[in-house]
């Protein structure tokens, strides 16, 4: 069993520290060894440093303001991303290996994690670029490694669980 997630950020035209990205949404599928999925997941989170998204945030991954009105703040979305694999699978999160295209994605969570004084719901991380890198000798993006093994990109780019669902494709192709 398996994790692949995707995480969605707070960010802006003009580059701030890595740490003041605060996650405003994630998703994941739970997948079992052969890549078949077992469970989908998909939440907003409030973001508490930054709380009103930039324009080009928003134009980015087409979240909205009003997507985080009613959003609960990160540690609240990570106790039920524990409680949920756990009750659902008999395993703790932390027990399941995850993973995201890049190495932004952890660093992204675990700085909020921090943030937020949460324990980071996953176990050790994998990233799906440096593999498919490994692979076949191109550094590329999510979209373009999918338009390059014959994929069609389905959903829109930059929301959590449309580059979750695509990166499992590309995750096939790796088991």
């Amino acid at each position: 069993m398996f994790i692949l997630a995707d995480i969605e950020a707070t960010c802006w035209e003009r580059h701030k520290k890595v740490d003041d990205n605060e996650i405003i949404e994630i998703a994941f599928l739970v997948c079992n060894v052969k890549g078949d999925v077992l469970c989908r997941y998909q939440s907003f989170a409030k973001p508490v440093t930054n709380t009103k998204l930039s324009r080009f945030c928003k134009k980015l991954t087409g979240i909205k303001q009003e997507d985080l009105v009613d959003a609960r703040p990160l540690g609240d979305v990570i106790l039920e991303i524990t409680d949920m694999i756990e009750d659902r699978f008999g395993i703790p999160s932390h027990f399941i290996s995850w993973a995201s295209w890049g190495n932004w994605d952890p660093i992204c969570l675990g700085n909020d994690c921090e943030r937020h004084n949460v324990d980071v719901p996953f176990g050790n991380h994998i990233n799906l670029q440096k593999l498919y890198e490994d692979l076949r000798g191109v550094n590329v993006g999510l979209k373009e490694a999918c338009e390059l093994e014959g994929y069609k990109w389905i959903g829109e780019r930059h929301r959590a669980l449309s580059d979750t669902e695509n990166s499992l494709n590309i995750a096939k192709i790796l088991l």
